[in-house]
């Protein structure tokens, strides 16, 4: 099993994590105690010691187990050009949280960058009035309804399980239980990527945006925020507490988790990418359809869209796992005729 929340959150959807983290801002004002809240020197001294993994075997041992691994040597991430006789579309697969410092931009990305007269992505969550509208939506989406707690969906053993696992990341079930399972999630899986050194400050969103505006060239998006965190609110509850259920032991291993797709990512190898997909979404392919392979399919229809009505030169960035797996924005542009290529 592959930890699908950690997935979601690099390569799905670009809302769903930033607004975890913009919560965090919040919690003077909100007085809910989020994940990204520090220890108090108690919680400190009585939680338990970080878990001894044991070392792996086989393949796995020339697996990345670290950020500073998986980002080692010089970037090669993937890029597809697709287009007709006026239009070309660079594609390429990004990460909503990456670690600082990470010299990640090839030659081909910057070429397409200069070339491009646009830039798409998935949706604004960086302009300041995105985040407040996105903050506004956290009663109304993420709040458990009254008389309902995120322990409710749980049994005892298994909120003891939770709170085992968690606990590394100075947190308690109790301490969410305002959130809908979902948001939970999304909580849980930010903690523990940024305890791993992810950063969504240095998530390619972020950067293109910036040098997009630095640049002065047009920004576009596939799909607005608020489109996003209904997407994922709109999926069943008890189905979410039981990604958490099925998620919670390899929190233990945030880290190898995050590096492994890092890596796979940062080589530039979608299938390897894919193949970390498959495995996290096996038992609850429902997810995949609800956060990968509808809106892939309506992202291929504007694309189609851009290039029968529009010349020019167009850089996509979306999340890496939208370009990587099965029924990928490149599938559904196969189906209307245009296809892909490695770029």
């Amino acid at each position: 099993m592959r930890n699908r929340i950690l997935r979601t959150l690099l390569v799905g959807g670009s809302a769903f994590a930033l607004l975890a983290c913009a919560e965090g801002e919040t919690e003077a004002e909100t007085e809910i105690e989020t994940p990204e809240m520090a220890m108090t020197e108690t919680q400190q001294a009585d939680a338990p010691a970080e878990p001894v993994m044991d070392e792996p075997a086989g393949d796995e041992a020339d697996l990345p187990s670290t950020l500073a691994e998986a980002t080692e040597g010089e970037s090669d991430i993937a890029m597809w050009r697709v287009g007709d006789e006026d239009t070309t579309v660079y594609l390429i697969g990004t990460v909503h949280l990456l670690n600082d410092g990470v010299d990640w931009k090839t030659d081909e990305f910057e070429t397409a960058f200069a070339e491009a007269d646009a830039v798409y992505l998935e949706a604004d969550v960086l302009s300041p009035e995105v985040q407040a509208q996105m903050q506004q939506l956290i009663p109304e989406l993420a709040m458990n309804p009254q008389g309902t707690t995120l322990s409710s969906y749980f049994t005892e053993e298994e909120q003891a399980e939770i709170n085992e696992a968690i606990a590394p990341l100075g947190i308690q079930l109790a301490q969410l239980d305002p959130y809908r399972p979902w948001f939970a999630g999304v909580n849980l899986g930010v903690a523990g990527i940024m305890k791993a050194g992810g950063n969504p400050q240095a998530g390619l969103e972020t950067i293109i945006a910036a040098d997009a505006a630095e640049a002065g060239k047009e920004m576009r998006y596939f799909e607005t925020a608020e489109e996003q965190l209904r997407l994922l609110a709109s999926a069943d509850d008890e189905k979410q507490a039981d990604y958490i259920v099925a998620d919670i032991d390899e929190f233990e291993n945030i880290e190898g988790y995050f590096s492994e797709l890092i890596g796979a990512w940062y080589d530039g190898d979608p299938e390897q990418v894919g193949e970390i997909l498959n495995e996290s979404f096996e038992a609850f392919p429902e997810f995949a359809d609800l956060i990968l392979y509808r809106r892939n399919e309506n992202w291929a229809d504007q694309l189609e869209t851009l290039i029968e009505g529009e010349e020019g030169t167009y850089l996509v960035a979306v999340g890496a796992g939208h370009l990587a797996d099965d029924n990928t924005v490149q599938d559904y542009l196969e189906e209307r005729g245009y296809s892909a290529e490695r770029y």
